[in-house]
């Protein structure tokens, strides 16, 4: 494995320690953005380990599609559900929403934090099994 793909694993579990962290505070919202992010660095490790130059965007299914293809990989639909919740809280989880008078804070709640961590563990082990071999 590159040093460069390394660095992104390893900011790729800091990020989960943050969300399990939060979780613990009882801080849903940063729990859901920290656990999108998680997943979200592990894709792009992923894809820099197949030989990618360059990895953009928080769209996680597009990223998780991309690796798909480019490691002749049948991804899960179970993994593609992941990748949809992970990445409405790229946005969700730090910006208010609706008529912008419900703060995040507000409006996540205890299960979708628990589900984001959850979500993000299996998309880290899905990249580090079935990308990276470790």
């Amino acid at each position: 494995m590159s040093e460069r793909v390394a660095a992104w694993i390893r900011q790729s579990l800091a990020d989960l320690a943050h969300a399990r962290k939060a979780l613990a505070e009882d801080s849903h919202d940063w729990t859901c953005y920290a656990a999108s992010q998680a997943a979200e660095k592990a894709l792009k490790a992923g894809l820099l380990a197949l030989g990618a130059e360059s990895v953009w965007g928080h769209n996680l299914v597009a990223l998780l599609d991309r690796i798909g293809k480019e490691a002749a990989l049948e991804i899960p639909r179970t993994a593609l559900d992941d990748a949809r919740v992970l990445t409405q809280f790229n946005v969700m989880a730090r910006y208010p929403v609706g008529d912008e008078t419900i703060a995040p804070s507000d409006l996540l709640t205890r299960a979708q934090a628990v589900e984001a961590v959850a979500a993000a563990e299996r998309m880290i082990d899905l990249v580090q099994t079935h990308v990276l071999g470790t």
